[in-house]
């Protein structure tokens, strides 16, 4: 018992000596809270000791240890509000959003490349209270994350159609091209298949035949999924577009034997005797591939 009471004795007594090295409001709180902390575990510890399994002493040690860990890490967050901002736009966590901002973190989360900004880890973990709150704060709608892509490309790729709508409301452009391959929200979430955010963004007069860097238009992207197929032919999507390998949506599907692609595309109008780069036409690519029953439709 002695010795677990020097464990607590010492976690106090650490923590007071880092709290007095902060320094003022931020120590106090700092300090408030590993006393907290210890003082629950205390109990807890009390509660075992009066029941029939006991705590061990390496058990309690670490204990000790967890709470001077957790403790140290709130301590740095707090000394560096844009990593709390960061970990408030995670958790979805306004209130403690609006103090770091209140003291000194940039609700852009700084201009490092290598950081992703707020804006974009809340979208996405899906916080739309929290997208609301950093762009009232001034964050910029059209901050990319590290690997170039938009806000809202990020959030149409997972499907999080209430997440594009925030920032659309915002003054966003749903049309944003990635600066690292000149993808789109509408390319994003046509190859992810998810429909209910295509139909938001098309609603939006997205334009269906933007290209990308590769000259690949949704319809390619989402080529493999009959539905987003479906949705883009009847927003009037280009059939015939092909990248800069040749490839164009029908070469796509053919090649990975979707025949409920291939059925509505050529239905839509696809031209089945273009040949990509290689001298090969839909049916040649589904041959290749043993795609047998895109290569049958391919055929009538």
């Amino acid at each position: 018992m002695i010795a677990r009471l020097a464990i607590r004795v010492f976690t106090l007594v650490l923590a007071l000596a880092l709290s007095v090295a902060w320094g003022g409001i931020n120590g106090l709180i700092f300090f408030v809270f590993c006393v907290a902390v210890i003082g629950v575990s205390t109990i807890r510890e009390w509660r075992r000791i009066r029941s029939p399994q006991s705590t061990t002493l390496g058990g309690l040690a670490r204990l000790a240890v967890g709470i001077l860990l957790t403790a140290l890490m709130v301590r740095h967050l707090w000394s560096d509000p844009d990593a709390l901002l960061r970990s408030a736009a995670i958790g979805g966590y306004e209130g403690i959003a609006r103090w770091s901002m209140k003291h000194g973190a940039s609700p852009n989360g700084g201009l490092s490349a290598q950081i992703e900004p707020p804006l974009y880890l809340a979208a996405e973990h899906r916080h739309v209270g929290m997208i609301k709150t950093l762009v009232a704060a001034g964050a910029g709608t059209s901050r990319v994350n590290r690997t170039g892509i938009p806000v809202v490309a990020v959030a149409a790729q997972m499907g999080f159609t209430d997440v594009v709508d925030e920032p659309s409301k915002r003054g966003a452009d749903l049309n944003q091209q990635s600066s690292k391959d000149g993808s789109t929200a509408l390319m994003l979430a046509a190859e992810s298949g998810k429909a209910e955010t295509l139909r938001f963004l098309l609603a939006h007069n997205v334009p269906v035949d933007q290209r990308d860097r590769a000259n690949r238009t949704a319809l390619i992207y989402g080529a493999t999924n009959p539905e987003v197929v479906q949705l883009l032919l009847a927003a009037h999507g280009n059939p015939d577009v092909a990248g800069n390998n040749g490839v164009t949506a029908l070469m796509e599907a053919a090649a990975r034997n979707v025949p409920g692609s291939v059925e509505i595309l050529l239905k839509g109008g696809a031209d089945r005797s273009k040949k990509n780069t290689d001298g090969m036409t839909a049916l040649d690519v589904a041959n290749r591939n043993g795609a047998t029953k895109a290569a049958d439709l391919l055929r009538q």
